[in-house]
């Protein structure tokens, strides 16, 4: 996990993985210079996970044919120039926005607490609305 209390600020990327109907079924966080290659890290590392390479034939996540491969990713916000606090708060929030409280998601595990939350939140790593964050957003639990 990255240092919360840091106030460096880099470029990140929030996304989804959506099963076969369309329904986001995982979020997550990536570096913004590793945005294009995440799912596939996620096909070949996620063993347990219904994405994962060996559910299905080597070429079958190229396949334009996305029945042979019900899984893709999407992008839900771009993040520039944002603290690490401000990058887990937007992880945090939209987890939260599809279903992460709810089970609704297959990565169960909160990506930001209330309690984490508070300890590090100050005027310089987390910015809240000045970073589009809903006026006095804060994990829900």
């Amino acid at each position: 996990m990255a240092d919360l209390s840091s106030t460096t600020e880099s470029d990140n990327s929030i996304y989804a993985i959506h099963d076969g109907t369309g329904k986001i079924v995982y979020v997550g966080l990536t570096t913004y210079v590793r945005d294009g290659d995440r799912f596939v890290e996620h096909v070949n590392n996620d063993l347990g996970y219904p994405w994962h390479k060996s559910y299905f034939s080597d070429s079958a996540y190229q396949d334009v044919n996305h029945l042979k491969w019900p899984y893709y990713p999407s992008k839900l916000e771009t993040l520039k120039s944002c603290t690490p606090l401000e990058t887990a708060a937007s992880e945090q929030y939209w987890w939260e926005h599809h279903g992460g409280l709810t089970g609704d998601l297959l990565n169960k595990n909160q990506p930001l607490t209330l309690q984490t939350f508070q300890k590090y939140s100050s005027a310089t790593t987390y910015r809240g609305v000045a970073k589009n964050f809903p006026s006095g957003w804060a994990p829900k639990r």
